[in-house]
């Protein structure tokens, strides 16, 4: 053992690494909003839940991630316990694909070709979606080269005495392999790095599948650490979520363990069977590995999906709701989410559907301001309450959105984060126009003491209404994304926004004619019609901004 095979060795782990890195970022980039798309078509059909997690890690390249994202979408109330564990389950199963491509010990040789086409296809594509294609075959080239860097390097490792001695040591008592499997797994955030070095120390001729066997556990347990202190500060639901995954892989660990050398066998015998077909793999210990991952993670679906509401059921039970202090602000955002851009955007998303709830909710009271009938200052109070909580959501979103690394972005991407930015703050000026400009006119009208006339309160009642019906399909654009609802708000702005000047001309009519109350209001119901007009007008710009690419 020499200081340049260590640093070859170390070199070759780099390599590792930085290609599992630039998959993973490629693979996200290239799905974009597909992603997004598959996580709002979750429901609680279990094996449509348990194929998308599969589906799902398959493009995030890591278990932990997706368990991490979920008890965050968890913890938002975005997914269901049901949902959350079913997805769980397929991404256990789903990160096995990884260990199966790094298992396929053939291609290693073709690692520099893989390098240098999806190099080569990188920079001269034009085209965003074949530059990130060229950037996950380069990026699974360097897997490929830095596994056969670490393989040779590993080499000189094999006569060393404390490496034997150590292998010995874990050979009695399998425990602590098991242990330092999963907090290296934790610590590095995905069980393919981990069962990747147990590869290539297997390649090396190092390990045995029967000293690998604990390094497959560990890897296993160690991807529910990861979620269980992405649960810590989190409510109920995140707790639950972090809890079954724990739950599930503890079991499958304890009732593996016992019998790791009749699982040796079998995988020796299952080996020797595939062995005899055309396969990418060399039938060694790198495809037992790979294998005991799968049966493993399989095995654990098999029993816990079909009990899947019992399950649910039993760690309701172990973690009880208890007493939540009560808090408010945004409610979808995780910031894990960041790495996944398509994620990130899908729960902004979220978050504005309710900032336009809330700016809703606001502009709902806000007629009230001018009846005779409501306790004015109680209306007040509601008001201001709504918009808090609107401008805390609105400055929630736009601080996430603006931590997005732009180089992570597809183009559509972009245009979704900026369009998302636009509607945040449309929405929020609505609630300023309730919160200041409505409420110091109704403030005005109140201290005055003065009444709009029937005829022009009815106006505005009627003008009121149609903006809550304008509202009301707005949200509905933001929601399903269709178009024709969309044209149909654009044309129900442009009306409104005419009706304003009719309405200005009715008042004006009053005024000629003399009505007391008329007169008496008149800046104030001017001044009202155009707050009104600017309402159309925002909620326009929402419905032609969800009409945009990229939303």
């Amino acid at each position: 053992m020499t200081f340049t095979s260590t640093g070859e060795l170390l070199g070759g782990l780099a390599f590792f690494f930085f290609g599992l890195h630039s998959v993973r970022e490629g693979m996200q980039l290239y799905a974009g909003d597909r992603l997004r798309n598959i996580l709002l078509r979750l429901t609680d059909n279990r094996v449509k839940a348990f194929s998308f997690g599969a589906l799902v890690t398959m493009i995030l390249q890591s278990s932990s991630a997706t368990s991490a994202l979920l008890v965050g979408l968890a913890d938002g109330g975005l997914l269901t316990l049901n949902q959350a564990f079913a997805v769980i389950l397929g991404a256990d199963v789903g990160t096995t694909a990884v260990v199966f491509l790094l298992a396929a010990h053939s291609v290693h040789a073709y690692a520099l070709v893989a390098i240098t086409i999806g190099f080569g296809l990188y920079l001269v594509a034009s085209q965003r979606s074949l530059r990130y294609l060229g950037q996950i075959i380069s990026g699974i080239g360097l897997v490929f080269y830095g596994i056969a860097i670490t393989v040779h390097a590993m080499e000189p490792f094999r006569e060393a005495h404390w490496v034997q001695e150590l292998l010995a040591a874990l050979a009695v008592n399998p425990f602590w392999a098991v242990v330092g499997a999963a907090l290296f797994t934790a610590l590095v955030r995905s069980s393919a790095a981990t069962l990747g070095i147990a590869l290539s120390l297997a390649y090396s001729g190092i390990l045995t599948l029967d000293g690998a066997l604990p390094f497959v556990l560990g890897a296993n347990l160690g991807t529910t650490i990861t979620a269980a202190m992405a649960a810590v500060g989190g409510n109920v639901n995140a707790r639950r979520v972090a809890g079954a995954h724990l739950v599930s892989k503890l079991i499958g660990v304890v009732i593996v363990f016992p019998w790791m050398g009749a699982a040796a066998v079998g995988l020796h015998t299952l080996s020797g069977l595939l062995r005899t077909w055309q396969t990418p793999f060399d039938g060694g210990v790198g495809l037992e590995i790979a294998l005991a991952h799968f049966l493993f993670n399989f095995g654990v679906t098999l029993v816990f999906l079909p009990l899947l509401p019992i399950g649910v059921r039993l760690i309701c039970r172990l973690i009880p709701e208890g007493i939540q202090p009560e808090r408010y602000g945004p409610r979808y955002l995780d910031e894990r989410a960041l790495e996944t851009p398509s994620l990130a955007l899908a729960q902004a998303a979220r978050e504005v559907l309710r900032i336009a709830g809330l700016a809703h909710e606001a502009f709902h009271h806000s007629i009230a301001l001018f009846e005779r009938g409501p306790d004015f200052f109680a209306v007040v109070e509601r008001i201001e309450a709504v918009d808090d909580k609107l401008d805390c959501l609105d400055r929630g979103v736009r601080f996430f959105l603006a931590k997005m690394s732009q180089e992570l972005l597809t183009e559509e991407q972009v245009k979704a984060q900026l369009g998302l930015l636009d509607i945040g703050s449309s929405l929020e000026e609505v609630g300023d126009i309730v919160s200041k400009e409505m409420i110091q006119l109704g403030r005005k009208r109140h201290d005055r003491q003065r009444t709009f006339s029937d005829e022009g309160l009815d106006e505005l009642r009627v003008y009121h209404a149609k903006l809550e019906d304008l509202f009301t399909i707005v949200i509905g654009c933001l929601t399903t994304h269709d178009p024709v609802l969309a044209r149909d708000a654009e044309g129900r702005s442009r009306m409104l926004i005419s009706m304003e000047e009719d309405l200005r001309l009715a008042h004006l009519r009053r005024l000629h004619e003399g009505v007391k109350e008329s007169i008496e209001t008149s800046s104030i119901h001017i001044d009202l019609l155009s707050d009104f007009k600017h309402v159309a007008q925002k909620l326009g710009h929402v419905a032609r901004i969800s009409l945009e690419p990229g939303r």
